[in-house]
């Protein structure tokens, strides 16, 4: 399944399906010392008119633990998220339990971030596919049949890890070795 973003920014975006149906609507009011990502499902009714059900919000914080406000839980990121060992070019990813009882892991990666399984197989579950120039491609959030099963909830994580990703790029966290500063 692969949802296509209406922009480059997964947190201010909407989210189609393969057959160009919005699934979720992303939007991110600014504040003043913190940002929040509003995260809403798009139904259509049986007439066919769209309707939007709250699904998620993330604040991001800056002096604090984010938050993750998910499936009527108020999440500190913190606590939700470990991270793994490893800096450098690809950062430390995010490690988070399931409903389903199994261990995810978001790896940051140098451009783009990518969940597999915490099980030590490393499959993926999910890519996030950025529209590289000249690419008639789109953006999109791949998710593998393996994580069919929680399309909502690696939505909202994804939009929490690309952000995150997204800022330490562009504080040149994530400068390969060799390139100059």
């Amino acid at each position: 399944m692969h949802l296509y973003l209406s922009s480059k920014e997964p947190w201010n975006a909407t989210y189609t399906n393969e057959a160009g149906q919005a699934i979720y609507k992303t939007s991110t009011p600014w504040r003043s010392l913190s940002k929040r990502a509003i995260i809403d499902r798009i139904t259509l009714n049986p007439s066919n008119v769209q309707s939007k059900d709250h699904l998620a919000e993330v604040q991001y914080n800056l002096l604090t633990s984010s938050r993750i406000n998910y499936g009527g839980e108020d999440l500190s990121t913190s606590r939700y998220f470990e991270k793994t060992e490893g800096r450098g070019a690809l950062g430390s990813g995010r490690i988070f339990t399931a409903p389903d009882g199994k261990t995810y892991i978001w790896k940051m990666g140098v451009r783009v971030p990518e969940l597999i399984m915490g099980d030590g197989s490393d499959r993926r579950v999910a890519s996030y596919h950025r529209r590289q120039f000249n690419d008639p491609r789109p953006t999109s959030l791949e998710i593998l049949p393996e994580g069919e099963h929680m399309v909502d909830l690696i939505l909202v994580t994804f939009v929490y890890v690309e952000k995150v990703r997204k800022d330490r790029e562009n504080q040149g966290i994530y400068r390969p070795e060799g390139l100059p500063s």
